[in-house]
């Protein structure tokens, strides 16, 4: 055998240590073991692990495995914001807009939960979605509130799937004409049906009751998805004409899922269909 080494068995490449740590922590945490997750994880922080240290300031914001302690989880996750963590920080701007054991302060809320988003965290996309929504630390701002719903639809966010579908389906963030800007503000139900079926899927009952919703008015067109072709067949029906069937379908669905307000429609529509029968 040479000295380059040629000959010999190839080894499993390890894992750094805090990865390994980190694979640790989140196994005990899967497992509801929060003292060796904490454990874990502070062996973790001694490396800089950033996560490491916003776990750690989860535990004592939620009282997981330890006694609840606010200045402790403030500490904590100022250690891990300061590595930019998007989960510290996320955990931090719902510190400072709550008030827990810090001066509520808004305008921080929102600079951490912006962070935090631009990290693809999902609390901190939730997070500055309800700031600027409802101005929150900052201007009431529609069009970026979408552009962030529309990240978190993306990651496969439920609710902002469903929201996006609303802003479709009314027409408040239609799809990007490029040629023809008179039709960005009209409804596009076809993009609307898309986000409410991805919602639905994930058993969000009020995208059902939304999907519901527009074959009873006759504006849902997706009639079967063939996954093995990726093809979509089409409803032939005109745009406009009620498709009771599917609604009754989906209204169905909604109210399995617990939606009261399905109850309501479902009854609705099942005494149209008697009166149009």
């Amino acid at each position: 055998m040479d000295k380059c080494g040629r000959g010999r068995r190839k080894t499993k490449k390890q894992k750094p240590f805090v990865q390994v740590c980190l694979d640790k922590a989140r196994l005990a945490r899967s497992k509801g073991d929060y003292a060796t997750a904490m454990e874990w994880c502070l062996c973790a922080s001694q490396k800089g692990s950033g996560e490491a240290m916003g776990a750690i300031g989860s535990f004592y914001l939620c009282g997981l495995g330890v006694e609840q302690n606010f200045a402790l989880a403030h500490e904590w996750l100022s250690k891990g914001a300061s590595k930019k963590d998007g989960q510290a920080l996320a955990h931090l701007g719902k510190m400072y807009i709550d008030g827990l054991g810090v001066l509520q302060n808004e305008q921080k809320a929102f600079e951490c939960f912006l962070q935090s988003a631009d990290k693809n965290n999902m609390d901190g996309l939730l997070g500055v979605i309800r700031c600027l929504q409802t101005g929150i630390g900052t201007q009431v701002d529609e069009q970026k509130a979408y552009f962030y719903c529309q990240k978190a639809a993306q990651l496969g966010n439920d609710w902002a799937q469903n929201e996006i579908g609303i802003a479709y389906y009314l027409g408040r963030f239609g799809k990007i004409y490029k040629d023809e800007k008179d039709k960005a503000g009209q409804p596009d139900y076809l993009y609307a049906e898309f986000w409410f079926n991805k919602s639905a899927e994930q058993g969000n009952a009020d995208a059902m009751c939304n999907l519901a919703t527009m074959y009873q008015n006759g504006f849902g067109r997706k009639k079967h998805v063939d996954e093995m072709l990726n093809l979509f067949t089409f409803d032939d029906r005109p745009v406009g004409q009620p498709n009771y069937q599917m609604a009754l379908h989906w209204y169905q669905k909604a109210v399995e899922h617990g939606s009261e307000s399905a109850k309501q429609k479902l009854a609705t529509l099942q005494s149209q269909m008697k009166q149009h029968n």
